[in-house]
């Protein structure tokens, strides 16, 4: 929406330039508003506890999966970003945050991981998440050079910092989600694919 980027340190803000885009606060999916009830009876029915138990081992079969992938070199494919190792539902929710990276230690643009995903039928999210700062800090860069930089750049997925675009892929698990799906995100890399999971 009217944000183009911001900086929580030093209140620093790039507002949206379009006219229509300075009243946006984000996309309401008010389209789907019809299938509500139907969504939350169907919730009812499955039961919330089957439904985080379903979402828990998702998530520690997916955390697994990523974390277990090296390349040919000895080099891991995914830096996850998120206390998924502590296994922990109450800490760590069904969302996994994570950057690919190519052999030779430099980042997958995570627009490409989620472009390559689609052809899978896997739809992935990408960005800051909301939340820049935790971005920057995952990036290890400041907000500063994340504001100098984009000076430079159409928007903020266009921002690369040392070798670094700001953001991350974010694979949201839920109760559609299969453990198939989990494993055909392995495939969906558009990274050479000289890596496996050990």
């Amino acid at each position: 929406g009217q944000v183009r980027i911001s900086s929580q340190n030093t209140r620093d803000r790039v507002l949206s330039t379009i006219n229509h885009e300075q009243f946006e606060s984000g996309t309401p999916n008010f389209l789907d508003i019809v299938s509500l009830d139907t969504g939350l009876t169907a919730l009812r029915a499955i039961g919330m506890d089957a439904v985080e138990r379903h979402v828990a081992a998702l998530r520690s079969h997916l955390y697994k999966l990523l974390s277990s992938l090296k390349h040919s070199n000895g080099n891991r494919v995914c830096e996850i970003y998120g206390r998924h190792h502590e296994n922990d539902s109450k800490r760590q929710g069904g969302v996994i945050s994570f950057n690919v990276i190519n052999p030779d230690g430099s980042y997958v643009f995570y627009e490409d991981v989620i472009l390559a995903a689609r052809e899978f039928k896997i739809h992935l999210r990408g960005g800051v998440a909301c939340n820049p700062g935790s971005a920057y800090a995952a990036a290890g860069v400041t907000s500063a050079e994340v504001l100098d930089a984009y000076k430079d750049a159409s928007c903020l997925s266009a921002v690369v910092i040392r070798g670094h675009h700001i953001g991350a892929v974010r694979a949201s698990l839920g109760y559609p989600t299969t453990f198939k799906d989990c494993c055909c995100l392995l495939y969906t890399s558009p990274s050479p694919r000289d890596y496996c999971a050990h």
